[in-house]
C-alpha cells in the first residue's frame, strides 16, 4: 500500500477555531492542516473556503488494513503559497502486522502536494 501525501479532507479542530487561526499571520493552519502565504491578495479566502469545505467532508482518519503485507507513505509539510500538508506516519492508524515505510521529502526539494505524485513517478518508479 503505497500513500502518497496523505491528506484527509477533515479538520482537526472546530471550524471557529480554524477560521481564528489563520488570522494569527504565521501561515501555518495546524486546524486544516496546510500553509498559507497571508501576503497574497485572495489567499485568506483560499484558506477560509479549505476550512469550510473540509469541515463538510469529514475524511476518515487514514488507516492500514490488517491485510497489507507493505505500507509506505510519502510526506511534506512545505511552507509555500497554499499548500495542503500529508499527514505524519505516527497519526495513521497501522493496523496490519508490518511496519510503515515514511519518507519525508524534505522542504527543500521543494516538493508540495499537488507535485508528490509527478515526483513519486520519476524518482521511485
Amino acid at each position: 500500500m503505497t500513500m502518497l501525501d496523505p491528506h484527509p479532507a477533515r479538520n482537526r479542530g472546530t471550524l471557529a477555531d480554524g477560521m481564528r487561526e489563520l488570522t494569527n499571520g504565521t501561515g501555518v493552519s495546524t486546524i486544516g492542516w496546510f500553509s498559507f502565504d497571508p501576503h497574497i491578495p485572495g489567499i485568506q479566502a483560499i484558506a477560509r473556503e479549505t476550512l469550510r469545505i473540509q469541515e463538510r467532508m469529514q475524511d476518515p482518519e487514514i488507516v492500514i488494513p490488517i491485510n497489507v503485507d507493505e505500507s509506505e507513505s510519502y510526506w511534506q509539510q512545505v511552507q509555500s503559497a497554499f499548500n495542503l500538508w500529508g499527514i505524519p506516519p505516527g497519526q495513521i492508524l497501522n493496523q496490519s502486522r508490518s511496519l510503515l515505510n515514511a519518507y519525508y521529502l524534505a522542504a527543500d526539494l521543494g516538493i508540495v502536494h499537488t507535485k508528490i505524485a509527478e515526483w513519486y513517478l520519476n524518482n521511485i518508479l
